[in-house]
């Protein structure tokens, strides 16, 4: 079972992602940095990480990480989440 940490600053995240067909069926954990409910949760895994910028994603699978996604990279950490979801039947 994989379970996938969003840390994100809009709505519009959750619905990209509850929007796109996927093989796999993760369980989600959304976090609203702007939240109160959120918001420490969410800047304490970003720092865990070293994460600056939402929205940042992070994979586990079997309560080891496998993946993370920063959009420090250039892209969109959601885009590339969905990417490897895409991908990640086939192996990779």
């Amino acid at each position: 079972m994989l379970d996938i940490y969003i840390v994100h600053n809009s709505p519009n995240s959750e619905d990209i992602i509850w929007s796109t067909p996927m093989d796999v069926e993760p369980f989600f954990h959304f976090l609203d940095a702007d939240s109160k409910k959120d918001k420490s949760k969410a800047f304490k895994l970003k720092q865990e990480w070293g994460a600056r910028k939402n929205p940042f994603c992070l994979v586990e699978k079997d309560s080891k990480v496998i993946k993370a996604f920063y959009t420090e990279s250039g892209e969109d950490a959601i885009k590339q989440l969905i990417k490897y979801l895409k991908n990640y039947e086939t192996g990779h």
